[in-house]
């Protein structure tokens, strides 16, 4: 996984995530705001387009990075990825993610199991992981 941790860590949520869609791309470039409120998000790979694609070999070639989480903040932003390969198990984190289901990106899991697909805006989401501690 590729973690932003959150400096006051509340909360972690797993995100399923592509290079490619919008709603990931909005999510990401909100990251400072989901850490800001105590959000640690963890990212694993869920390539749209399937195992193989072009697509799966940007997300490898991101989580092979020499500093992945800078790679993919790269490439939310539409900036090219310098290939590179290493055994970074994409397809099984996007098998992973088949196997519970995900069928679209963002898809948000909760530390209780709890699948939220789509995007959720920081103060959104905040609202539903406190009232999912109740």
């Amino acid at each position: 996984m590729l973690v932003y941790k959150a400096k006051h860590q509340k909360f972690v949520v797993t995100v399923f995530t592509d290079t490619t869609c919008g709603y990931c791309r909005k999510l990401h470039s909100e990251m400072q705001e989901y850490n800001d409120l105590g959000i640690t998000i963890q990212y694993l790979a869920f390539p749209r387009q399937g195992v193989p694609s072009a697509n799966a070999d940007e997300m490898r070639s991101i989580w092979c990075a020499k500093d992945p989480l800078q790679a993919m903040t790269d490439a939310k932003a539409g900036q090219s990825i310098q290939k590179k390969t290493c055994n970074a198990e994409i397809k099984k984190q996007y098998e992973a993610g088949q196997a519970i289901g995900i069928t679209g990106t963002p898809a948000m899991i909760l530390a209780d199991g709890t699948l939220i697909p789509g995007y959720q805006p920081p103060a959104s989401l905040l609202k539903i992981l406190e009232s999912s501690q109740k």
